[in-house]
């Protein structure tokens, strides 16, 4: 990966590598070049914010990812606090149906994650609204009138 980001040809946008030389590296940003606009690549996994020196670099900018979440939470137009969120419920979000019928339900800006899972089980129910008894009908429709023949 290193090869293809070195080899990008963005104008205007320098780009730097990001190995273990982070206060160079902000100190380049906000104080030699502050009007130049940066790439900043990471060869290895985002570290805990606690360590992360470049936190507010980050969360002052946008963060691209190229992981199977971050395609999924772009696809779904969801900010980057979702990551670990859709990260526990990555099967959910590998059908393509379940995700397109989650854009159609819309997800408002700011929702919380209480709201978002919500949103998932009336997908997951079939239902357009996210009334909870609607979605415990459904279900139990769905158990009753099923013939599952697994258990005998």
């Amino acid at each position: 990966m290193i090869e293809q980001v070195t080899q990008l040809d963005l104008p205007n946008i320098e780009t730097i590598t990001v190995n273990n030389n982070e206060f160079g590296i902000k100190y380049r940003l906000f104080y030699e070049q502050p009007d130049t606009s940066f790439l900043l690549y990471f060869p290895y996994g985002q570290p805990v914010y606690e360590q992360n020196w470049l936190l507010d670099v980050q969360l002052a900018g946008y963060v691209f990812r190229t992981d199977l979440q971050a395609q999924f939470m772009q696809d779904l137009n969801l900010d980057y606090h979702y990551h670990t969120f859709v990260s526990t419920h990555i099967e959910f979000f590998k059908s393509n149906r379940r995700r397109e019928k989650l854009a159609k339900l819309g997800i408002p800006t700011g929702e919380s994650e209480a709201g978002l899972r919500n949103r998932m089980l009336a997908v997951v129910f079939g239902q357009e609204s996210l009334s909870l008894s609607e979605m415990l009908l459904a279900y139990a429709h769905t158990i009753t009138t099923s013939s599952d023949d697994r258990f005998g």
